[in-house]
């Protein structure tokens, strides 16, 4: 068996010996917490970073801008290119970015998922005036992303 890695894709995966991999669109780094459970319960073997330009693009939607598609169109492409089917692509960021690259994954039967996490909340008064808020936010599991007609049994309305 192969042993697990984390690999910084620049190369096609392609060609290599078939295995179970999931790759990371996200505007952060997996915690080893969140890694060791993409190998235990989805049996991955080989997680996938963007390489370090498509992350810079990721990370840098504007919120007062229209998505287009030449803004995610290189990081589909790489998808695309990098992916085969039933392969995992953990997926969060600005949220129409995010479901055109879930829609994309459903379209070539990719798995995509998200993390859920909880928030823990700490509030500290300063000086009568002022609050300081505290959110840690810790990683409880990666969930699918389903389609409505999954969940209703392929009936809509």
């Amino acid at each position: 068996m192969l042993s697990a890695t984390t690999v910084k894709a620049s190369h096609s995966l392609k060609s290599s010996i078939r295995m179970k991999n999931a790759f990371i669109i996200l505007n952060h780094s997996l915690t080893r917490l969140q890694e060791e459970e993409l190998r235990s319960k989805f049996g991955v073997e080989r997680i996938v970073e963007m390489p370090q330009d498509l992350k810079r693009v990721w990370s840098d939607f504007s919120a007062w801008t229209n998505l287009t598609d030449s803004r995610v169109s290189d990081i589909v492409e790489w998808l695309d290119d990098q992916a085969r089917t039933a392969d995992l692509v953990v997926v969060q960021g600005e949220w129409g970015a995010t479901f055109y690259v879930v829609d994309f994954c459903f379209y070539k039967d990719l798995i995509p998922l998200y993390a859920s996490s909880e928030r823990l909340y700490e509030q500290e008064n300063l000086s009568g005036q002022r609050v300081r808020r505290t959110h840690i936010f810790k990683h409880v599991k990666f969930k699918k992303y389903l389609r409505y007609q999954e969940i209703v049994g392929g009936q809509y309305g």
